[in-house]
């Protein structure tokens, strides 16, 4: 006669280990990996033939890498970028197999999804001002939301007030990273809760 076990099965005590608890079955969410230092657009083209959508949001810079200077694309954010899948085992588990890719950020072993609005917000920043520069995230300022304009719709942190442009930045609060741009003072209005 076989004994029966109480104890969970072995695979299912490695999904928990593994901060694989919750599914999103059937949910197409945003995550945040955290890749190698410079592998960024490697991991990117990876994992763009495997998985709905990848993003890695670059901007253009002014480069002295040589004697010469010249404008190159580098990422917005230096060793991130973003995933839209279905977190199922099998999806996890080929993310976590890329060569490049040091985890999915989360809490925990448990990965966490970034909101769609920030996602978009960047996106849309992005495509209106290729020319960003790089904030860490900040906590004071107001929270404001764009009422007109290319960027109409997009949720961000005013950090700079002056006399007739405001700084805006635009975050992804799960890394910790934001970009700014500048935008006219009529264009912007403040939010109570977001």
């Amino acid at each position: 006669m076989e004994s029966v076990s109480t104890e969970p099965h072995a695979g299912a005590t490695q999904a928990t280990k593994l901060g694989l608890s919750h599914w999103r079955d059937g949910h197409l969410c945003w995550y945040a990996l955290y890749v190698r230092s410079c592998w960024e657009k490697r991991v990117s083209a990876v994992l763009t033939s495997q998985l709905p959508e990848v993003y890695l949001p670059m901007h253009r810079v002014w480069s002295r890498r040589t004697m010469e200077r010249k404008e190159v694309e580098e990422p917005v954010f230096p060793g991130y970028l973003f995933v839209r899948c279905n977190l199922t085992k099998e999806t996890w588990l080929t993310i976590k197999k890329t060569m490049g890719v040091v985890r999915i950020l989360g809490i925990g072993d448990d990965p966490v999804p970034v909101p769609d609005h920030e996602i978009e917000s960047l996106r849309q920043v992005l495509s209106v001002q290729p020319y960003i520069t790089g904030h860490p995230r900040l906590r004071k300022g107001d929270r404001v939301r764009v009422v007109k304009g290319p960027m109409k719709g997009v949720l961000g942190t005013l950090v700079e007030v002056s006399r007739n442009r405001h700084k805006l930045v635009v975050s992804v609060e799960l890394i910790n990273r934001a970009v700014s741009t500048s935008i006219d003072v009529s264009m912007v209005e403040r939010l109570d809760d977001v």
